[in-house]
């Protein structure tokens, strides 16, 4: 990544890691004689008593939990528009909602309209992982 001009993904992966100030560098080789020398030096004693006791092991403990899912979908007509949510718990349990929308709207604005509300449920049931599918590619990308 030190080229002075980059291109393909080195160029997109500049960009992503510039946006989050991290800046790459290239790790220093490390000559196989450089390892044996440090190990020579810095010897184990046979009198060290080797111990497999972790201090801190409930630290090295991290519970993953499956994440939520969102289905939305919204849709507009002549005179209505309406929409529907679909949550899926992390246990499988599922959760329907159907709402109307008080505002005559295109079906993007439908779309996006159910993706928020959606949002806001999420938010305020406090759930943490979620996946979101609808079928807009409009609001999906």
């Amino acid at each position: 990544m030190s080229k002075p001009v980059l291109t393909g993904h080195l160029a997109e992966w500049t960009l992503l890691l510039n946006q989050y100030e991290i800046i790459y560098t290239l790790a220093k080789v490390v000559k196989g004689q450089a390892v044996a020398d440090f190990l020579a030096d810095h010897r184990i004693l046979t009198d060290w008593e080797v111990s497999d006791d972790l201090p801190y092991e409930q630290v090295l403990f991290a519970e993953v939990f499956p994440a939520w899912m969102m289905f939305f979908d919204g849709s507009a007509g002549i005179d209505e528009a309406g929409a529907s949510l679909v949550f899926v718990s992390s246990e499988r349990h599922v959760l329907p909602y159907s709402l109307c929308l008080n505002v005559l709207c295109s079906n993007n604005v439908a779309e996006y309209q159910v993706l928020i509300i959606g949002l806001q449920m999420v938010v305020e049931m406090k759930i943490s992982s979620l996946e979101v599918y609808g079928d807009s590619m409009l609001v999906i990308n």
